[in-house]
């Protein structure tokens, strides 16, 4: 039988030296997500009482809980993504689509580290297009406290941010400096080292959430990550926020 422990510790040694040695390649961590279902329910309940309404948003719930995202990425580039097959308990995706669209993770998100900037690529087909961003500056005040994960030497980052909607958010991360790369999961980042685990508590809401690393994947043979600005138009957040304004009006009608 194997040594789970020596395995773990041979594995990530190996993506080490293949990220050092082959920087442009493409490598794609894991990460497992949950909610806070305890917080999330007594907030609910707190606020609505329409037993219909109820039902709805607890599915929503189970179908966002426990899912699963990929944050592939190269020297320079990364995209964040859903993993394939979000249906948890039999529950359509589409309802798990709704609890992550309140918290940015349910759209893909592309980061472009040598400029500065994130695209979300948001709606589909004739509609779909990116919404371009500076890449968040968390202002990440590094805390003198380490944790072992997985044989893996974690370290302690906290933020308290404020983003343009005025939404409070305490924000917990550990991040591994063995894997120096300054990406995470969603539009997190900006630690010197990919983030392993993160916490993220938005106050004056239901939402309390956590993304742990699972699986880290090298694939030489994975295409480069391009972001589609010739495919897709780049529009401003308002100039976003009209389209799906204009979609929503078109369906009540």
């Amino acid at each position: 039988m194997y040594d789970n422990s020596r395995l773990t510790i041979l594995l990530v040694f190996s993506f080490f030296i293949t990220i050092i040695c082959c920087g442009q390649d493409f490598n794609t961590i894991v990460y497992d997500f949950s909610l806070d279902k305890e917080r999330f329910q007594i907030v609910v309940n707190q606020n609505i009482k329409e037993p219909k309404l109820l039902e709805n948003i607890s599915k929503m719930f189970d179908a966002a809980d426990n899912s699963r995202f990929l944050l592939q990425f190269s020297e320079k580039k990364s995209l964040f993504e859903i993993a394939d097959g979000l249906i948890v308990n039999n529950v359509d995706n589409k309802y798990g689509k709704g609890i992550l669209s309140m918290i940015n993770a349910s759209n893909l998100i592309y980061s472009d580290f040598s400029k500065g900037f994130s695209y979300e690529k948001r709606g589909e087909y004739s509609f779909a297009h990116l919404v371009k961003n500076d890449l968040i500056n968390y202002n990440w005040k590094l805390i003198n406290e380490e944790k072992i994960f997985n044989d893996l030497v974690l370290r302690k980052a906290i933020s308290d941010y404020i983003d343009d909607n005025g939404l409070r958010m305490k924000i917990e991360a550990w991040y591994c400096a063995e894997i120096p790369f300054q990406y995470g999961p969603s539009r997190f980042s900006g630690l010197p080292g990919i983030i392993a685990e993160l916490n993220v508590e938005i106050i004056d809401s239901p939402f309390s959430y956590t993304y742990i690393l699972s699986e880290i994947i090298y694939d030489k043979n994975k295409e480069i990550i391009e972001i589609p600005l010739d495919k897709l138009e780049v529009l401003t957040e308002a100039k976003s926020q009209e389209v799906f304004a204009k979609l929503n009006g078109n369906w009540k009608n």
